[in-house]
């Protein structure tokens, strides 16, 4: 984080740096519900700033992060009902 407390993914939010969001967002354990050191979420920032790219690649990532965790829940649920 910088000294603001910012992570690196809020400040290429921030000044609409697309590829390194792309790259940032793919490393496994890299958090979407981060805000920046006025409380605003990457989303936030990226509508804010007029960052439209940006935004698309989070809300994209935040759907396919959904959609496995669906996956992993009903994979799961499968398993549980297989071992009754």
């Amino acid at each position: 984080k910088n000294t603001l407390g910012d992570s690196p993914l809020m400040e290429a939010v921030y000044w609409g740096r697309v590829e390194c969001v792309r790259e940032l967002v793919a490393v496994e354990g890299v958090q979407l519900e981060t805000r920046d050191h006025k409380g605003m979420s990457l989303e936030e920032v990226a509508r804010e700033r007029g960052r439209l790219a940006v935004w698309n690649v989070l809300r994209e990532e935040k759907m396919i992060r959904e959609e496995k965790q669906k996956r992993q829940e009903e994979q799961r649920s499968r398993s549980r009902t297989e071992e009754i």
